[in-house]
């Protein structure tokens, strides 16, 4: 909210008028919006300003946890996004198209940085990638997209880039259960390093930035089991899953027994139902197709962004 009300009080384009007008509209609008979630915990936990999660502590040392966000091989964005690298060594050039501009979206960045780099989970424990920069990845895209036209070899990395992050991290993120190839993993990984005998601390070390460790480097190794338990399964070598047991813990285990293909609809034919299911798969495609188009006509056609002009 700070920096989109800076944006608004110093865009150059702006009366005077128009920013205290705009001003005003923003604040009112943020302050419904924010009432409604103060509302929304007020009735579900009877305090507005408790979010469900008991307390919440920013004690991580903020050059470390932005480090981890950003570079560390267990959760820096580098490697789960590598478009963010293209960003990073762009970012002299893509100010100097729009300062104005870019430097809002920076400025979001930044803060997103800032906040989540100071929580004490900042990795966000066992989770694939760094999950609260998420938020950001369509930011980063808008810095990226202004270096497709100042040079072709800017443009020939960004889709280097995007492939790249495609195959490897986003494909292999989205083809297997993550927690399902962590807990098979993670006996045999924590006896190789020796974790056991680690502190809270060292473990937590070993985790985050030691490379064998990264999740990224998990599923890459779970990909033969992967391939292997798919198959099996689709010609009824693994049998079919259990009914859901009622305890939690139960539940997760249940839904992470197996490595295999994390895609719903690949298992549908299995189980003898109505295959008018996959209508459903007519629209995401459909706008993956609307959408990569748009974005191919916008890369090769538009002239090149050199005003800040939004």
């Amino acid at each position: 909210m700070p920096i989109f009300l800076f944006a608004i009080l110093f865009r150059r384009r702006n009366s005077i008028r128009n920013r205290i007008e705009s001003s005003i509209t923003f604040c009112f609008s943020s302050a419904a919006f924010i009432s409604l979630s103060f509302g929304f915990n007020w009735l579900r936990i009877g305090d507005p300003f408790a979010t469900g999660y008991g307390k919440l502590n920013f004690n991580t040392p903020i050059y470390e946890g932005i480090f981890g966000l950003l570079f560390s091989t267990g959760k820096g964005l580098v490697f789960y996004a590598p478009i963010s690298v293209v960003a990073i060594l762009g970012l002299r050039k893509v100010l100097q198209t729009a300062p104005y501009r870019n430097s809002v979206v920076i400025g979001l960045i930044l803060i997103q940085l800032a906040v989540y780099g100071k929580f004490e989970m900042w990795s966000g424990e066992n989770a694939y990638g760094p999950r609260y920069l998420i938020p950001v990845l369509p930011l980063v895209c808008i810095l990226v997209i202004p270096l497709a036209h100042i040079g072709k070899q800017w443009l020939v990395g960004m889709w280097l880039a995007a492939i790249t992050g495609f195959i490897f991290s986003g494909l292999m993120g989205k083809l297997m259960y993550f927690n399902a190839v962590y807990w098979n993993q993670q006996p045999g990984l924590l006896q190789d390093m020796d974790a056991t005998a680690l502190t809270a601390k060292q473990q937590y070390l070993a985790w985050n930035f030691q490379p064998r460790s990264s999740p990224l480097v998990l599923q890459l190794r779970a990909f033969p089991e992967f391939v292997a338990n798919t198959f099996s399964r689709l010609s009824g070598g693994l049998g079919k899953l259990d009914q859901i047991p009622i305890s939690y813990d139960d539940r997760i285990h249940w839904y992470a027994r197996t490595i295999n293909l994390d895609f719903w609809w690949a298992w549908w034919p299995a189980k003898s139902t109505n295959h008018f299911v996959y209508l459903f798969l007519v629209l995401p495609v459909a706008l993956f197709y609307i959408g990569a188009r748009g974005i191919n006509n916008k890369l090769r056609y538009e002239e090149p962004i050199g005003t800040d002009a939004i």
